[in-house]
């Protein structure tokens, strides 16, 4: 029997061709595309930048406006989409205008807030910032956590800095003396 290549070889193209503009078209119509929809729904994203979906997370860029609470942000994004992160986490990159004084004063005012997130005394955190701003005329500090971050939110009037702090430590690829 001969075996004949062209008709194969086609059949092969036609197949793969199928296989993957249907995983395409799924991904982007069932996915990706309702997640993008509920994204420009929520109030306080000003605009939307990029949105990958990966096995194991989902990464979001997005630029906030500056009266944006950014718990309720991610509240709304997890509890809006529970198929998508069932299994994902979600990775928020955040897209910001600083100012030099603002990042000044967040580099001093962290060693106090790294040693409360080290010793789990997050209560602290609200107290440190609202003192230090007390000093600065210039800053306005609004905090809020979850179970999982704590979110601080720096103001200077013209521009603002949005940090999440992690409430489980990252490992930084030390390993334990066991």
């Amino acid at each position: 029997m001969k075996l004949r290549v062209w008709p194969a070889v086609i059949s092969l193209v036609l197949a793969s061709g199928v296989l993957f503009g249907g995983w395409f078209a799924y991904h982007s119509y069932a996915v990706k595309n309702p997640l993008h929809d509920h994204l420009a729904s929520i109030e306080g994203i000003q605009s939307i930048e990029s949105v990958t979906i990966e096995r194991d997370a989902v990464h979001i860029t997005l630029s906030l406006e500056d009266d944006a609470r950014l718990r309720m942000i991610r509240e709304h994004i997890v509890t809006g989409n529970p198929s998508i992160f069932q299994k994902r986490e979600l990775v928020l990159d955040l897209d910001m205008t600083s100012s030099e004084q603002l990042e000044q004063w967040w580099s001093q005012a962290l060693f106090e807030v790294a040693e409360a997130m080290d010793t789990h005394q997050y209560g602290s955190i609200p107290k440190v910032l609202e003192e230090r701003a007390q000093g600065a005329s210039h800053v306005a500090v609004h905090t809020e956590m979850d179970d999982k971050y704590v979110y601080v939110q720096l103001s200077d009037g013209t521009s603002t800095k949005y940090i999440m702090l992690p409430r489980e430590p990252v490992m930084t690829g030390v390993w334990p003396n066991a």
